[in-house]
């Protein structure tokens, strides 16, 4: 599917629900070739489609008057297999979630978004009073940001939007030169971080590796565990601040921290704080 470039304002495909209809149901998008479209895949928006699927499909040269790489909203869902890489014209992020439930992300290889936008946007929609998103996973995905790579939290600091039981578990985090600080941000109750790696080789002196916590009117991030995940940075400044995991005061409670290993070979001692 060849699109019409940047004057595109319209997804390539779109899980359409309605009020009237109900919910698009099992529908499988399987090996396609999406290029040129404003958004390769849309869910349409206040309804989330029901046990569709997206597979091994790609998307090149995406973003028009607008777009996203895929722009979701699902329940018993999965998106698996695919690849979104570079985002132009006046596109933003490679996989934007606005509602998911029972969902599974895996095995996806999303690079290069516009400027300050994301790989991976997984946030919830307030003004739709839907089910917050729960018993999700992101698994095996490889994933190169801008500024930050995987935002999980609410859209902005003005929306409450509570998100809840996710697992993102085995991703490979790599940044985009110096202009990534940060790999992964997590606000939500119920979440667990294990076994990724964060490759922080080429960003910013002060990348982050991940924050947990509030980050505006959203309730505290409660019961999160981070488990055997692997920080890793070989070059740097000597003396520059490198950080694993930041853990913002007051609004994140109830953390369980295991088995987390951290390697930065061009900095000091002084310079390193694996916990904020």
């Amino acid at each position: 599917f060849v699109g019409p470039g940047a004057s595109s304002s319209l997804p390539a495909f779109t899980f359409h629900s309605t009020a009237r209809a109900g919910a698009l149901k099992n529908i499988t998008l399987l090996r396609l070739d999406i290029e040129s479209f404003a958004t390769g895949v849309s869910c349409g928006w206040s309804i989330p489609c029901e046990e569709c699927a997206i597979v091994d499909c790609t998307f090149k040269d995406i973003g028009g008057t607008n777009g996203n790489g895929i722009y979701f909203g699902g329940v018993r869902c999965a998106i698996i297999g695919n690849k979104v890489d570079g985002l132009i014209n006046s596109g933003e992020h490679c996989l934007r979630i606005w509602n998911a439930r029972r969902c599974v992300i895996s095995n996806n290889t999303f690079h290069n978004p516009a400027a300050s936008k994301h790989a991976i946007k997984f946030h919830n929609e307030e003004s739709l009073a839907l089910t917050p998103p729960e018993f999700n996973i992101v698994f095996a995905n490889d994933l190169k940001g801008d500024v930050l790579t995987f935002e999980y939290a609410p859209q902005n600091t003005t929306k409450n939007e509570p998100l809840r039981d996710i697992i993102i578990e085995s991703n490979y985090f790599r940044p985009k030169a110096a202009v990534t600080q940060k790999h992964l941000s997590v606000s939500g109750v119920n979440a667990t971080v294990r076994n990724n790696l964060f490759v922080m080789d080429g960003a910013a002196d002060n990348l982050i590796g991940m924050s947990a916590g509030r980050g505006g009117v959203e309730p505290a991030t409660t019961d999160l565990r981070i488990f055997n995940n692997t920080f890793v940075r070989s070059d740097g400044d000597l003396g520059a601040e490198f950080v694993g995991i930041v853990l913002k005061p007051l609004s994140t409670l109830r953390v369980t921290l295991r088995n987390n290993c951290g390697k930065w070979e061009h900095s000091t001692s002084t310079g390193i704080r694996g916990i904020i």
